[in-house]
């Protein structure tokens, strides 16, 4: 990925970013190293002075000290042992506890490496100044936002937003027969069976539901037919919710609220009295999302139970 690619894709490649600057810091600095004829890497830096400063840490205290995995430590801990830099020891409070302390070759290594890190710093000093930024105060500024914030909470909730302000809800239309049948069968026998009736209504929606002044409504992710609603006109401004289904695949993104919502919507639009639905027990999730959108239980209607799966009924009453 070059530069100017980073530079359009801005906040997606920040992460990107700073491994790149990462890697050719962590380059540069080892090449100063070599090229002052000392034994070091740029990544030992960070555990060997905090091991310095503490005395003695164990892996998961270095590793919460300087902000690295578990995985990464202990692989610069296997280094730095090899190196002779540090040595390691039983907590004399804990025998199953490894500390890490450093020895004597790493004392040594350290006052040599002193004038280089003076080096290193001025020169950092220069290129924050020619920046006119104080980069690692910006950094420090949002790493403490990371800290204070949950970054994959918030991205995972950033993307449901972005997903949902994809769905589209368009109308009926002859073409989209065959969808309203398939997604209405694929959530039946995930959850029930086809029955008589159901075969009847998914055969021939527009005879059995567009007709007779009903309506057939789908949700349209990125061009894909995901999700089905049906409004059933039972006459004299009655009207029932019917064959609501959303494929499994794009289960989650709430595509059924969109299209309960808007239903209801529809209802309203024409000028309906009763707005009822009939689900089973079974369907915990489907009988929250309805009761958070204003159905109540109510009793069966005269000559109720159309399906075999049926065994609670509710109406619409919203709250105002």
């Amino acid at each position: 990925m070059t530069n100017k690619s980073l530079n359009e894709l801005r906040e997606l490649a920040f992460g990107v970013l700073l491994k790149s600057l990462t890697d050719r810091l962590y380059a540069t600095i080892d090449q100063v190293y070599q090229d002052c004829g000392i034994s070091f890497q740029g990544s030992w830096f960070a555990p060997l002075v905090s091991i310095a400063a503490h005395g003695s840490l164990s892996i998961t205290e270095l590793a919460d000290e300087i902000g690295l995995s578990h995985p990464a430590i202990t692989h610069i801990s296997k280094q730095l042992l090899k190196a002779g830099l540090i040595g390691e020891s039983t907590d004399p409070a804990d025998g199953r506890r490894r500390l890490l302390s450093i020895t004597p070759q790493g004392q040594q290594k350290l006052r040599e490496l002193k004038p280089i890190w003076d080096g290193i710093a001025e020169t950092s000093r220069d290129y924050f100044e020619r920046c006119e930024h104080d980069v690692f105060a910006v950094l420090k500024a949002f790493e403490l936002t990371l800290d204070e914030g949950d970054l994959l909470a918030d991205t995972l909730a950033a993307i449901s937003r972005n997903r949902q302000a994809k769905i589209e809800i368009i109308d009926y239309q002859s073409e989209l027969a065959v969808d309203f049948y398939n997604l209405n069968v694929e959530w039946l026998k995930k959850y029930f069976f086809v029955e008589a009736l159901d075969e009847k209504i998914l055969s021939a929606p527009e005879p059995q539901i567009i007709h007779p002044g009903g309506a057939i409504i789908f949700a349209r992710y990125l061009g894909q037919i995901v999700g089905t609603c049906a409004l059933l006109n039972n006459g004299n401004g009655h009207y029932e919710i019917s064959k609501m289904a959303v494929t499994n695949q794009f289960q989650g993104l709430g595509i059924g609220r969109k299209l309960l919502i808007a239903i209801i919507e529809r209802f309203h639009q024409l000028n309906g009295r009763q707005l009822l639905l009939e689900t089973s027990r079974k369907l915990e999730t489907a009988i929250a999302l309805y009761q958070s959108t204003g159905f109540v239980t109510t009793a069966p209607p005269e000559g109720a139970k159309s399906y075999q799966r049926a065994d609670l009924y509710m109406a619409y009453q919203p709250t105002s």
